[in-house]
């Protein structure tokens, strides 16, 4: 079930930037908290692998946020203008994905 559910907020979220590209593996680790994404972008020849740590899930008003405070990936460009603007490491959940989330980010689901 939670590799399904895995496979479904991948699905979800690579519509989301379907114009840009396609996220084509997402990988969740929640007893290690970590969080692995394959994002192939449109133009690009090679993929950008990022890894996502330390995260939670912060109420804030009346949304959810995922908050990550560690990053990680394959180009430095990227690891720098993250570290410049880090509030894109707050991201709002839609309130119709934050049941799948919240499962798959809970420890010892997996």
């Amino acid at each position: 079930m939670i590799l399904a559910m895995q496979e479904t907020l991948r699905k979800l979220l690579s519509a989301q930037i379907a114009r840009y590209g396609e996220i084509t593996k997402l990988t969740i680790d929640a007893n290690r908290e970590t969080i692995g994404i394959v994002l192939q972008l449109e133009g690009d020849e090679k993929p950008i692998n990022i890894t996502l740590g330390g995260y939670s899930l912060v109420a804030s008003g009346a949304q959810t946020l995922f908050v990550a405070t560690k990053f990680n990936c394959d180009r430095i460009w990227l690891r720098k203008w993250l570290v410049d603007h880090p509030n894109y490491l707050a991201q709002p959940i839609p309130p119709e994905l934050l049941p799948i989330v919240a499962t798959l980010l809970t420890k010892d689901k997996q």
